[in-house]
């Protein structure tokens, strides 16, 4: 067959909008919350029956925001290119993804799951229960990962002033800038593709997460957010030029706080 036709059977719904804040194992998420919102009118209701004594689930899902496929990638793992179909990324010729993920609760339609790495709106494919007889395998070989510590490997600490920072923001924005950039740094601080870091100096870097440009520096295996400056340049920030983000007003009470005192 040519072709294959399939449709989503729902969407994901969180509070992680961009890529940089889904980690890249669902056990790995800082941000716990979400759920999968089926669609009415389709007998689902009947179809999620019995599905309540599960402990864990695997959600099936299409990576929507990826648009081509590489046979080789980058890994943030770090070393060299790998063969996709030996990752997990999701650039895939058929970008199909799936997570294991904790069965919280049911209601209705609305299926609640614990730690995931899905974003918000990601279509929904299937959902089948974990069966630990059938699905876990723990003495497997694990390939090129088997020399590789699997988590957060990285300690992460905040000066006072980045903290407070940090606090200004989330107390005026629906974002999670200290969990997001938790969940970056404690897995990988140095420069990758995806993650959106430049080396700005011998054992300092920045990472861009939104609009925010966080400045820290690395020692051993710790990082250390030292300060936070805003992404925007004096033209944004003066209105001459538009940005895609209602952010701005923000940036600008931020930077008249913090660096015009």
């Amino acid at each position: 067959m040519e072709f294959l036709q399939c449709k989503p059977i729902g969407h994901f719904c969180s509070s992680q909008l961009e890529r940089y804040m889904a980690p890249r194992q669902a056990d790995l998420a800082l941000i716990p919350a979400g759920h999968i919102a089926l669609l009415p009118d389709c007998n689902f209701e009947q179809a999620l029956q019995d599905l309540a004594g599960f402990e864990r689930i695997w959600v099936i899902y299409w990576f929507h925001r990826n648009l081509s496929w590489k046979p080789k990638v980058l890994t943030p793992r770090g070393g060299p290119k790998r063969g996709v179909f030996a990752t997990r990324s999701p650039h895939r010729p058929n970008p199909i993804g799936m997570s294991c993920v904790e069965l919280v609760a049911i209601q209705g339609r609305d299926v609640f799951v614990g730690k995931n790495d899905l974003l918000d709106g990601t279509p929904i494919l299937d959902i089948k229960p974990y069966l630990p007889y059938a699905d876990a395998f723990p003495k497997s070989k694990e390939g090129w990962t088997e020399s590789e510590t699997p988590g957060l490997k990285y300690q992460l600490k905040w000066s006072d002033f980045a903290h407070k920072q940090a606090i200004f923001i989330e107390s005026r924005a629906p974002f999670k800038l200290i969990q997001s950039v938790e969940l970056v740094l404690r897995s990988n601080p140095y420069p990758f593709p995806n993650h959106r870091i430049k080396k700005v100096a011998e054992h300092e870097y920045e990472l861009a997460c939104k609009t925010w440009r966080i400045f820290y520096s690395i020692q051993e295996d710790t990082a250390i957010v030292i300060k936070i400056f805003s992404g925007y340049d004096e033209e944004t920030l003066e209105g001459k030029k538009a940005s895609k983000w209602d952010d701005v007003p923000l940036h600008r009470e931020f930077v008249k706080e913090w660096y015009e005192q």
